[in-house]
C-alpha cells in the first residue's frame, strides 16, 4: 500500500474515531480535564459493543483503564456517565463493585468494570462526539490581499 495513502486513512481514523486511547497515566479527575480539553469528555461504556471498541484500541494490554463513569454523589447506590445521564448497562467483574471507601470511579480490565479510587494513575479513553465529515473545498480564484 502506498505509504501517503496509509497515512491519510490512519488520520481520517483518528479524526471520525469515536474513541480516542491515551497512553498517558493520569488519575481519574486529571484523565477528565485532559478529554474535556481535547475531546468531549472519558468515554461512556453503554454496552458490549463499546467495550469491544476499547479492547480494539489497546489489544491484549494487562493494563487497567479509565472510563467516564462515576458513583453519584447524592445516591451512593446510582452510576453516572462523566458527560451526563444514570449509568443504565454495567459489566461488572465477580464481586464488583465492592464498594470500598472512597472507589466512587471506574476502570476497565479484560472487558469489565471496577470500581476504584481517583487516585490511581491509569491510562484512560476519551471520548469524541460524531463529528461533521471533512468537506472539500476549492477555490478557482486567488486573490492577493
Amino acid at each position: 500500500m502506498d505509504q501517503s495513502f496509509a497515512c491519510v486513512l490512519l488520520l481520517l481514523s483518528l479524526a471520525f474515531g469515536k474513541y480516542v486511547y491515551i497512553e498517558q497515566k493520569k488519575t481519574w479527575h486529571e484523565a477528565q480535564k485532559y478529554c474535556q480539553m481535547f475531546y468531549t469528555d472519558l468515554a461512556p461504556v453503554s454496552n458490549k459493543h463499546d467495550i469491544y471498541q476499547l479492547e480494539r484500541l489497546v489489544g491484549e494490554s494487562e493494563d487497567y483503564f479509565w472510563i467516564g463513569m462515576e458513583r453519584d454523589s447524592t445516591d451512593t447506590l446510582k452510576w453516572m456517565w462523566s458527560g451526563g445521564g444514570e449509568v443504565s448497562t454495567f459489566f461488572w467483574a465477580l464481586g464488583e463493585p465492592d464498594n470500598r471507601q472512597h472507589e466512587d470511579y471506574v476502570m476497565i480490565h479484560y472487558n469489565r468494570m471496577y470500581d476504584a479510587e481517583a487516585d490511581f494513575e491509569d491510562h484512560f479513553f476519551c471520548y469524541r462526539q460524531k463529528q461533521e465529515p471533512m468537506k472539500k473545498i476549492i477555490i478557482k480564484d486567488l486573490k492577493k490581499f
